[in-house]
């Protein structure tokens, strides 16, 4: 049996449609507490860089690096020259889950050359070069809690971990529920150091470090 041809005013054709280029947008803030307004800008990239999870603006370079979540196991790093957010360079970071309130981590040090990264989904903590954003190093987060002796609140810590890089000393300072904790930034892997110990129930929630000072602050 033979297909039969149907007249060409009973025949549909499709055509496929050509998807919209979308345009990223956002504001710069310029002198806000004297001028109170903020000028619009729209990205020249015709591809779109995710949901925005956390962004941090980097005053060398005039940089934005922008962590964005680009489906359910993709994540991706993206870094913007913020006058126009003209695109520079992008990265993918696979993740093995990827749930809209996981815990993630983002800290710059520009003049060190240091991105740290860090989501909850993987339990590693990652060591980028800012400009290349190349691996230079990489913690178990497991690991540090069985060597400070909190493996019985890996699972907890997981979720409420918090740190700051510390340029002069070249390491990461962890906050670890009751404990805050150094670690080194170094090719060969040096056990790490608990600097503070509670010693009680109460926990710290989030740490903050001023470089210039040299001082940092823990919130509990």
């Amino acid at each position: 049996m033979h297909a039969i041809d149907l007249p060409k005013e009973f025949q549909i054709f499709t055509k496929k449609r050509e998807e919209p280029i979308q345009q990223e947008e956002g504001y710069v803030f310029k002198n806000f507490l004297k001028e109170r307004k903020a000028t619009k800008v729209k990205s020249n990239s015709s591809k779109t860089t995710g949901i925005l999870i956390i962004g941090n603006q980097v005053p060398v370079g005039k940089l934005i690096v922008a962590l964005c979540r680009e489906g359910p196991s993709l994540l991706s790093l993206n870094f913007f020259r913020h006058e126009k957010l003209i695109p520079l360079k992008r990265l993918l970071l696979p993740i093995a889950k990827n749930a809209i309130n996981s815990r993630h981590i983002l800290r710059i040090n520009a003049r060190k050359q240091k991105l740290v990264f860090y989501h909850e989904s993987s339990e590693n903590i990652e060591i980028r070069n800012f400009s290349s954003l190349r691996l230079t190093n990489l913690f178990s987060l497991s690991e540090i809690c069985k060597e400070v002796e909190l493996i019985n609140l890996y699972t907890e810590l997981r979720t409420s971990l918090d740190l700051a890089y510390i340029p002069h000393l070249s390491s990461l300072l962890l906050l670890l529920g009751p404990k805050v904790v150094l670690l080194a930034d170094k090719t060969v892997k040096a056990p790490p150091s608990v600097i503070f110990d509670s010693k009680d129930k109460a926990k710290f929630r989030k740490i903050s470090y001023d470089e210039k000072k040299r001082v940092l602050l823990g919130v509990g």
